[in-house]
């Protein structure tokens, strides 16, 4: 059979998943190289920044910090700090109306997900003509000229935006969307886990499930390559080692480099395969019950491994080494898949957080509702690609039944 005849059978079940990152630099202090890298990235000594972050950022004083950095490099700074937690389409279009009108030459991501979502989206629209809504379409590249310089600083270990090809925002119409396009990567990927240290415990247990999440849906997922299965797997352990120890004494530096390293590795895997059901599930709750994205991911996780383990019984049995099962001799894949869904579900009780949608008092009432919107996103996302178990409106509806019940 010739290669094209390949290709068209198997697509759209295959898919060539790549990374392609410009700079990372990885590593305690480096946030103090930010100015050297606008100038290598702009070509300009005396470069003017848009630094975008939020309130939580500046009160612990980080965002201090990288200004300091930045004016010593002799960078003009501009910045802007009331970041939402879900960017609106409303809030993106002021922030972009700044971008447009500041001439900048470079913006700068100093946070969780959201700063950096709004400076990537922001760089984009400094340049792009045309309205935010434009540009978010999460099966369809539509950025066309390159952004302005981006360089991304996560202050949380989670969201693995600072290497990812996405941006998120909140639709006119209250869904989650994104813009999904290489050029929406960052230039340069500044990952500095002294810039964690001061990340609350509850945070940090929840951007720390948001990593696990990405992790475990890029290995769990119809579209994994050997490249996603290594940085998965890898990345897998180091949350397993790690999180429990960051949440509970938040100064173990070596818990705290781990998990930062574990979180870039996350954003890494779902750049080359995306995620399967999870993240449906978590972006059809979080924005509308106002739960975080981290929380919500941690409430999904077991509940989605559960649903897909039909489907992926040796997959998710791989998982159990990796997720700290040591008592793994003469288990058939079923009990190891059963343990590995276990392992999951005590890392989430372990670390405090919750495993049902009853304990954040979302309504028993509107699981048919919730169902219908999770069904509505895997369209928009593209999800049944990427998910083992077969997506049906019954299946789902029992899905999030078992989530606000915390069944799993």
């Amino acid at each position: 059979m010739e290669a094209n005849q390949i290709l068209q059978k198997y697509e759209p079940y295959l898919r060539n998943g790549h990374i392609s990152l410009d700079k990372l630099l990885f590593g305690l202090g480096v946030y103090t190289k930010v100015s050297d890298e606008i100038k290598l990235a702009t070509g300009k000594n005396q470069a003017k920044i848009l630094l975008i972050t939020d309130e939580g950022v500046e009160m612990a004083g980080l965002a201090s910090k990288v200004q300091e950095a930045l004016k010593e490099g002799k960078i003009a700074v501009d910045t802007f700090s009331k970041t939402e937690p879900e960017p609106t389409f409303k809030f993106l279009r002021n922030i972009s109306e700044i971008a447009r009108c500041g001439r900048f030459d470079a913006v700068v991501g100093l946070g969780g997900g959201s700063p950096m979502d709004v400076a990537k989206t922001a760089s984009i629209m400094a340049t792009n003509p045309g309205d935010v809504g434009d540009y978010f379409n999460f099966l369809e590249d539509k950025v066309r000229i390159k952004p302005l310089t981006k360089i991304m600083i996560p202050t949380t270990a989670g969201t693995g935006s600072e290497v990812s090809y996405g941006a998120v925002g909140i639709d006119d119409n209250g869904f989650k969307n994104f813009v999904n396009s290489p050029l929406a990567r960052a230039d340069v990927s500044i990952v500095d886990p002294l810039m964690t240290l001061s990340c609350p415990p509850r945070l940090t247990a929840a951007c720390g499930m948001d990593a696990l999440a990405h992790l475990v849906e890029a290995f769990v997922n119809f579209l994994a390559t050997p490249f996603s299965d290594t940085l998965a797997l890898h990345g897998i352990r180091l949350v397993t080692e790690n999180l429990r120890k960051a949440v509970y004494n938040g100064d173990n530096l070596t818990a705290r480099y781990n998990m930062a390293a574990s979180a870039t590795l996350g954003g890494l895997a779902n750049t080359i395969v995306g995620d399967n059901i999870g993240h449906c599930l978590s972006e059809g709750i979080g924005p509308v019950y106002q739960i975080s994205h981290g929380l919500a991911n941690a409430i999904v996780l077991p509940h989605q491994i559960s649903y897909n383990l039909p489907a992926a019984t040796d997959r998710i049995a791989t998982l159990a080494h990796y997720l700290g099962v040591v008592d793994t001799k003469g288990l058939s894949s079923r009990e190891l898949a059963n343990k590995s869904i276990e392992a999951i579900k005590n890392l989430v009780v372990d670390v405090g957080l919750p495993l049902s949608l009853k304990e954040m008092n979302v309504p028993r009432e509107h699981i048919p509702k919730i169902a219908d919107r999770v069904m509505k996103l895997s369209d928009l996302y593209g999800l049944s690609r990427a998910n083992p178990m077969r997506l049906t409106p019954s299946n789902v509806a029992q899905l999030v039944t078992n989530m606000w019940e915390g069944e799993v």
